[in-house]
């Protein structure tokens, strides 16, 4: 008693440096450790309380899953920020010794930022990877065994100039002056970009992928729609009937493809994340800076303008997340049902007004 581990008698310390390396082969022996976790053993003998947990998140399980990501969804952008995220989740529960649970998760969404939407976009990444890794990969599945799901139940606050309800929504006759101001600067391109975004819903890199290959003619090789062929999320896969405002534009843009990918909008083709439209956001973000619109209001507010016009056009319920490229939230509508017929959600569409002057 009283003694530190260099202040014992000589014999002693042989002796316990002698019974680790016996156990250290017995347990290599046992479980069959490769020489790294073999030497770890010799170091925790040694020290039991330099022991810090290992992320269960591990990186041949992070491999097998970005093949199963890259499966799931063929937006690139999106497995890369998914992967991104796990990825740093993982380094920092090993560099900080946490086991994974509740608690470590609402730490490391603190250190990651306050903000609410960032936090989501960690945490849905963190959960599919949980619900994918729960089944398929053995070693998480031990661990997380009879354990709650460590990233369920989380609470984001809501702080700073951008505080509420995600973005603001820009009302009918709002959009329509946005229209307006673009068209005055004589920037057709933003024009119809907008127009587009009101008509149809889609977000604005959906629309910068539109080409004569994902658009749908009749029988007598007149446009009527567009199918959304790459999107965030499985629901976002989708065809979009369009509105007869715009089907001339449509077609006029279609007789002058734009770039590598023959788009209906310039944009940028060699981007590796896919982002097309990066020089019209910007513009935007400048036109309606100038038009007095404080930055609660993005592009991607045009999404709640059509959603807003088509819930009080009396458009039924169930048609307007196959026209948003939403999940309904229900099994049965999701995974079972094939969503509504092309024409019924041509009548949706044809529900929108807008005065817009389209040329």
């Amino acid at each position: 008693e009283g003694h530190t581990p260099e202040t014992k008698p000589l014999w002693v310390q042989r002796y316990n440096a002698w019974f680790q390396k016996v156990m250290v082969h017995r347990l290599s022996a046992q479980h069959a450790l490769a020489p790294t976790q073999a030497a770890e053993a010799v170091t925790l003998f040694a020290d039991p309380a330099s022991y810090k947990p290992k992320s269960p998140l591990s990186s041949t399980a992070q491999a097998r899953f970005a093949i199963f990501l890259a499966e799931q969804n063929p937006n690139q952008r999106t497995c890369n920020i998914y992967l991104s995220h796990i990825q740093r989740f993982s380094t920092w529960l090993t560099t900080n010794g946490k086991e994974l649970n509740f608690d470590a998760v609402s730490e490391y969404l603190d250190s990651v930022s306050k903000s609410r939407q960032t936090r989501i976009g960690h945490l849905a990444a963190l959960a599919k990877f949980h619900k994918w890794a729960v089944r398929y990969d053995q070693y998480y599945r031990e661990v997380m065994l009879g354990k709650a799901n460590p990233f369920e139940g989380h609470e984001h606050a809501r702080a700073g100039d951008n505080a509420g309800s995600s973005w603001a929504i820009y009302t009918r006759e709002e959009a329509e002056q946005l229209h307006a101001a673009a068209l005055a600067k004589a920037d057709t391109d933003l024009a119809d970009l907008i127009a587009f975004a009101c008509y149809t819903g889609c977000r604005i890199e959906e629309l910068g992928r539109i080409r004569h290959e994902t658009t749908i003619f009749n029988d007598q090789g007149v446009p009527i729609g567009f199918r959304v062929d790459e999107s965030k999320t499985e629901s976002g896969i989708r065809d979009i009937p369009l509105h007869p405002a715009i089907t001339p534009v449509y077609i006029r843009r279609l007789q002058k493809p734009q770039g590598t990918t023959k788009a209906l909008f310039p944009g940028n083709d060699k981007t590796k994340a896919g982002l097309r439209l990066n020089a019209l956001s910007q513009r935007f973000t400048k036109l309606k800076r100038q038009s007095g619109f404080s930055d609660k209001y993005v592009f991607h507010s045009f999404r709640k303008t059509t959603t807003t016009q088509l819930q009080q056009a009396h458009v039924p319920p169930l048609v307007i997340p196959f026209l948003l490229g939403h999940a309904v939230g229900s099994i049965t509508w999701d995974i079972y049902s094939a969503g509504p017929t092309f024409e019924t959600k041509a009548d949706a569409i044809r529900a929108l007004h807008y005065n817009f002057s389209l040329q």
